[in-house]
């Protein structure tokens, strides 16, 4: 009786791997012959994205040139060039120091940076930041050197930038539109099978328009393979080192996402290293994780744990940007406080008894504690034990205005004191609780890291999701927040203020 059981155990394993070597070859003579499959149905353009980063920045050029030439070169000065320098040599050395200028932007801004370039969002955003930052740095460079009035210099570059800004920011959401058409779409593949990987897949499956890139599925040891049979994945299994080879061979893949170490692995890993010499991108899965999600995968990042620490030292330049952001928004933010104070006062005090505000220790930079504001949304005996409570959905404890406000996100307005005081930043992690973050840092991995900078009134966890009530939700936001703290930039912070509008116009507040 148990030799029949194990030749059955045997049989049905057999027929698991049998099924799987079947679908990997039905997928790779697909792929091959072009006799059936989403990828035969289609020609595919082989551009890198150095190909793609040149045609970018030749198309800025262009047109920058021609909007350059036709509305600032003719109004530049060349008096007296007619004895040492020509016109024509003082129109070429104004269209090179504008190429310098834009150079000097570009790299300010990270418009030609390889991440942001499919976005339909993030590209033509970039763009316009850098004629932006051209405009400014031309009209001072032009006030410096030209005896013209000021008056003169503006309308000049006023009417430049007018021109050109719809052109660039058209032209780039045209390139990012392309990079998501079928024809040049990058096919991918995972190497190896672990939870990063499948993470991967899951995400691009919720959200498939977030990449460029479409993954046919893993490819695996026969170790793997018979370790994998009873687990569901995401996607299908193509094969191992022969079926890769074969993949690479036939240039019917142009990425290769690494998601097995070369010590686990050695033999799939160089398989995989010598598709590099074919110009197929070889890219760690963590990686794309990040550029996927929005996120930093704390519970897959193992011994990598140099991943979820904070970027490199920032420029001065932008921490000038973020101190004039703190400083413009903190006093705008003051004045409106100071406006809508009398009528959410009085509807407060109607609706629940109790004081205006609400004032709640935080941990600030560092661990610093501080006093942070807030429009009194609960009722009075919210905490009548005195122990700290996580908020839920429909928290009973809401009074009827406190839910307004917290939809509007009005309850956090009184926090632009704490902007002004230099306590809270205008964008930067949710400040927490002591008592929430010694609990949460025992059981979630990095979580520490959130104080390595100011806490800010809104963030990228704010607007990617929603309010935390578990601590299985603290280690989803707390993932959202390391990205940030990793990928601070001109941009981001851009894009969290026009997100947070967005989430304040919508109500999506608790």
């Amino acid at each position: 009786m148990l030799k029949e059981q194990e030749y059955q155990q045997g049989s049905e394993a057999e027929s698991r791997r049998d099924y799987r070597a079947s679908s990997a070859t039905l997928s790779l003579s697909a792929i091959a012959h072009g006799e059936r499959g989403q990828i035969s149905r289609r020609v595919r353009c082989r551009l890198s994205s150095s190909d793609w980063r040149l045609i970018l920045i030749g198309g800025d050029s262009l047109l920058l040139l021609v909007t350059f030439t036709l509305l600032i070169v003719p109004n530049q000065p060349v008096a007296g060039s007619s004895r040492l320098v020509a016109p024509w040599e003082m129109h070429l050395a104004w269209i090179g120091c504008a190429a310098l200028l834009w150079g000097f932007a570009a790299r300010l801004t990270r418009a030609y940076d390889l991440n942001g370039m499919s976005s339909r969002l993030v590209s033509p955003l970039r763009a316009i930041m850098t004629l932006l930052l051209l405009a400014s740095l031309w009209l001072a460079l032009s006030a410096t050197l030209e005896g013209r009035a000021l008056h003169s210099l503006l309308i000049t570059t006023l009417s430049f930038t007018g021109v050109s800004l719809p052109l660039i920011a058209t032209w780039r959401l045209a390139v990012a539109q392309c990079l998501h058409t079928p024809p040049f779409r990058r096919q991918a593949v995972i190497v190896g099978i672990s939870a990063i990987g499948e993470a991967i897949a899951r995400e691009l499956q919720v959200a498939p328009r977030r990449s460029t890139i479409d993954i046919l599925g893993y490819i695996a040891e026969e170790d793997d393979l018979q370790a994998m049979a009873e687990r569901p994945l995401p996607l299908p299994i193509l094969g191992g080192r022969s079926t890769l080879r074969h993949l690479i061979e036939e240039q019917a893949i142009d990425v290769l996402i690494m998601a097995t170490e070369y010590r686990e692995n050695p033999a799939l890993v160089q398989e995989a290293i010598t598709g590099t010499h074919l110009g197929i991108s070889l890219v760690p899965a963590l990686c794309v994780y990040e550029n996927v999600s929005g996120k930093i995968p704390v519970e897959q990042i193992g011994g990598q744990w140099y991943i979820a620490l904070p970027g490199a030292n920032l420029s001065p330049l932008y921490l000038c940007w973020r101190k004039l952001l703190d400083l413009v928004f903190g006093l705008a933010g003051l004045l409106v406080l100071l406006v809508l104070l009398p009528p959410l006062g009085l509807l407060i005090r109607l609706d629940s008894p109790g004081p205006l505000f609400h004032c709640q220790e935080r941990l600030g930079k560092n661990g610093r504690k501080f006093k942070m504001y807030k429009f009194r949304s609960m009722r009075v005996d919210a905490e009548a034990d005195g122990k700290a409570q996580w908020a839920c959905h429909n928290d009973m404890r809401v009074t009827r205005v406190g839910r307004f406000l917290r939809a509007t996100h009005l309850d956090e307005l009184p926090q632009v004191l704490n902007i002004l005081r230099g306590e809270m930043s205008l964008i930067g992690p949710r400040p927490e609780r002591e008592e929430f973050v010694a609990l949460l840092e025992k059981t979630i991995p990095f979580y520490r890291c959130r104080l390595s900078v100011p806490p800010g009134l809104t963030g990228w966890a704010q607007v990617k999701y929603h309010y935390t009530f578990t601590s299985q939700q603290a280690l989803e936001k707390l993932q959202y927040d390391l990205y940030y703290i990793k990928h601070q930039s001109y941009i981001l912070d851009i894009l969290i203020i026009l997100r947070t509008v967005i989430e304040v116009i919508k109500l999506r507040g608790v």
